[in-house]
């Protein structure tokens, strides 16, 4: 029984992800690898100083490093705060992000969808006011700046709420009020804004704006978490492989077993699934944002679903060791199953399936 896992996006960037992914757990605390890459200029347009990417290229570093089981938060980093920068082109942040004298990270928790991380921002003198606590936000690096979701309320009874993007420098968060481990080992902690007081700068976007660049953001997320499952996956597959073909029982190898064959055909047929959905989607991104959303809920829906089954069955195949971190294909299933939760699970992707509905074609 043989299997080798072929990239999704392979090339450049993906042989680069690899070679970090190995140096990144003993460097990640001492040096900050994503912007020594380059990483975060993927997806910003030539125009701003960036690379120009599309979601494909940025595919091929989160699969570099999901394959081998890096922490690095670069969806964070590389997909969403990007392209919340963009939504203000002409701002010295985007600038200093192309620059490298910047490093911007989200300050959100990986819900369903982004317009949920808001907090309220309320306009005073020469500023903003911000109230609000933010749970399960990723802290595994130093960013210099962080960029907050707000909605801003109009004064009266009734009024609009506008969408609003702001930029903190990192010395102007308190200390966290809680800080943890998550199931599959990111370092995360929970913020309160209570009253943070910010100059009207500070804020790079309002109104239907922000609201196209948190949507976009959104989307682009929860496409890279999808890669990164997959990903995993494939790696899961391939260690267990070798596992079967290593571990003998009976005087036999277990891969010999057929119940334990079928079994890992089951996780395999699942990864196939989710690498061709992941591939189909990246070929046609971007033509149709409303078929693009449903999409993504339909992949995020069937890899819920599917990697739940495939990191139970993999810690199931590897017996009493699958039980232990010290096992590479633990980790990564431990992985998958705490994706299910970043960015919507399959329940909540199904509730919004249930509410948008397939347009009928003409």
């Amino acid at each position: 029984m043989a299997f080798i896992r072929q990239p999704m996006s392979p090339g450049m960037l993906y042989d680069a992800a690899i070679r970090i992914a190995a140096d990144a757990p003993a460097d990640a605390d001492d040096r900050d690898v994503i912007a020594e890459m380059g990483w975060p200029l993927v997806l910003i347009a030539e125009a701003a100083g960036g690379m120009g990417g599309t979601l494909a290229d940025l595919t091929a570093i989160v699969e570099g490093l999901a394959a081998h089981g890096s922490q690095l938060p670069v969806i964070e980093r590389c997909a969403i705060a990007p392209l919340l920068l963009q939504a203000a082109p002409a701002n010295p942040w985007l600038a200093g992000l192309a620059e490298g004298t910047m490093n911007v990270a989200p300050l959100i928790g990986g819900a369903r969808d982004l317009a949920a991380e808001r907090i309220a921002a309320q306009q005073v003198d020469g500023g903003y006011r911000l109230d609000g606590t933010i749970r399960g936000v990723c802290v595994a690096s130093s960013p210099t700046h962080w960029l907050v979701l707000a909605r801003i309320a109009s004064e009266g009874s009734g009024a609009a709420v506008r969408s609003a993007i702001f930029v903190l420098d990192a010395g102007q968060l308190s200390v966290p009020c809680a800080a943890y481990a998550s199931m599959d080992g990111r370092r995360t902690a929970d913020f309160q804004l209570s009253g943070l007081t910010v100059a009207a700068e500070r804020c790079i976007a309002t109104g239907d704006a922000a609201d196209a660049a948190i949507t976009q953001a959104g989307q682009a997320a929860l496409a890279m978490i999808c890669v990164d499952t997959v990903a995993a996956l494939g790696t899961m597959v391939e260690q267990t492989v070798t596992y079967l073909n290593d571990r003998v029982q009976f005087g036999a190898a277990l891969s010999s077993f057929q119940a334990l064959r079928h079994q890992l055909v089951d996780v395999y047929i699942r990864y196939e699934s989710g690498r061709g959905m992941i591939t189909s989607f990246l070929a046609d991104a971007g033509r149709d944002a409303t078929g693009d959303a449903r999409r993504l809920s339909l992949i995020k829906l069937a890899l819920g679903e599917g990697a739940r089954f495939s990191g139970e069955t993999v810690i199931q195949l590897h017996g009493g060791m699958g039980m232990t971190e010290e096992t590479p294909a633990a980790r990564l299933a431990q992985r998958v199953l705490a994706n299910e939760f970043r960015f919507g699970d399959r329940f909540a992707h199904s509730a919004t399936l249930s509410l948008r509905p397939e347009p009928v074609p003409a």
